[in-house]
């Protein structure tokens, strides 16, 4: 007899979800229009409210990961049922997915830029760049452009969490202001890379 499947408290990745066995309310009939009916997105939504996993299920899709949408069962002899996109016609391509996950708790500005900078730096180190200015608005430009011709497909940009630092320095203008320059400084290459990118959100 198969097991019955567990309920979801706290998990955000979308592979440990379906592998492990837990329920996953099917949202891809939504994910599955946004990403065929759009480019960028902003979701703002109350705290625990799924949007961690929501940006964990995208990169699954941008990534190609056909294999969690499907029905199996897990190794636990846990059915897991197929999903709605796994029904459609999505070509299931590998993109490049970029993810830049604000959560942890950081103590000040100065956490903040080294969370930026080692984010940059994975990737870069992904796509054979070395950084000629410490500058994340070139770095993030070069990125996106590199990432594009390396591949030959358009970039996936993920932000999770951007608002965590932000509340945290509510209060503190000096610190809301510093926090606002950094992610201006991060994020304002994208309006000119249009062409380069395939979904932002």
């Amino acid at each position: 007899m198969a097991q019955k499947r567990k309920y979801p408290v706290g998990i955000q990745s979308f592979e440990s979800l379906r592998m492990d066995g837990y329920v996953y309310v099917d949202k891809t009939p939504l994910i599955y229009k946004m990403i065929t009916e759009g480019k960028p997105y902003f979701l703002s939504r109350p705290r625990r409210f799924g949007k961690s996993l929501l940006v964990n299920t995208l990169a699954a899709v941008f990534e190609g990961r056909r294999d969690l949408f499907e029905a199996f069962t897990t190794k636990q002899g846990i059915e897991q049922p197929q999903l709605f996109i796994a029904r459609t016609d999505w070509e299931w391509e590998k993109y490049p997915v970029l993810r830049f996950d604000f959560s942890k708790d950081l103590l000040g500005i100065g956490q903040l830029d080294l969370l930026i900078d080692k984010m940059l730096e994975r990737y870069e180190q992904q796509y054979g760049i070395t950084p000629a200015t410490p500058d994340t608005f070139l770095r993030m430009d070069t990125l996106v452009r590199k990432a594009h011709e390396d591949t030959g497909k358009r970039v996936v940009l993920l932000v999770d969490e951007y608002d965590k630092m932000m509340l945290h320095s509510i209060g503190d203008e000096e610190m809301a202001a510093d926090v606002k320059a950094r992610f201006k400084n991060l994020f304002s290459p994208l309006m000119d890379l249009d062409e380069h990118l395939q979904f932002v959100f």
